[in-house]
């Protein structure tokens, strides 16, 4: 009686150690993981409206931003706008670089010739429209420059906030004004009747066929 308990015992222990390991092997598990790097992009666009929003230009891609003004007159003004869109992943600060202002004669008719010595055509850095259109940039409500235009120029460090993988875009607008008060000894206001010249009249003034030519870069750096 003694020996049959004894191995009905061991039995027992041999099947409650038996379950045992089934258990544990129940509650094993494993799980695969990964990780990618991959840097941001940065890109954008922009477009120009040369009548203050009224009709606009084609989306462009590049960095170097013109517009046309032509055949301006004394109290005129108006409202360039640029449209700055930021197509890349990466939020941006938008800034301003390389503003050059560059006044042409163009030549001088009779009545210039009266009041302006240098009518060589184009005549780079001879012009006076420069010095008389007066102009303030805006870089969405950030001021940029207030002043006369020649005196638009170098780098803004504008730091304008563009925040990527959005449809957010920043103006920035150039509104401009020439005034009808002819200035300075430069500009005669006589109607004197002297001469057989046709184009005699009331006003002799040193800016007539002047043009000036703007160019800047935006530039977008990393926020």
């Amino acid at each position: 009686m003694l020996r049959g308990l004894l191995v009905s015992l061991l039995f027992i222990g041999l099947a409650i150690y038996s379950l045992s390991n089934s258990t544990m092997a129940v509650f094993t598990d494993t799980e695969t993981a990964s990780g990618t790097f991959a840097v941001g992009t940065m890109d954008f666009r922009y477009r120009v409206s040369q009548d203050g929003g009224l009709h606009w230009g084609e989306w462009q891609n590049g960095s170097t931003a013109s517009f046309n003004l032509p055949r301006l007159r004394r109290g005129q003004n108006g409202t360039v706008i640029y449209q700055i869109e930021n197509l890349g992943t990466v939020d941006a600060l938008l800034d301003l670089r390389n503003v050059v202002v560059v006044d042409y004669e163009n030549g001088c008719k009779k009545r210039e010739k009266k009041v302006d010595t240098t009518c060589d055509n184009p005549g780079a850095g001879q012009g006076e429209l420069g010095a008389t259109l007066l102009v303030t940039v805006m870089m969405g409500n950030t001021p940029v420059y207030n002043g006369p235009l020649n005196g638009f120029s170098g780098d803004y460090n504008i730091n304008k906030p563009l925040p990527g993988n959005s449809t957010i875009e920043v103006e920035m607008t150039i509104d401009w004004f020439l005034p009808s008060l002819l200035v300075g000894p430069e500009n005669v206001n006589d109607d004197d009747d002297d001469d057989d010249d046709d184009d005699d009249g009331p006003a002799r003034d040193i800016i007539e066929g002047d043009s000036t030519a703007v160019s800047f870069r935006f530039e977008l750096i990393q926020a």
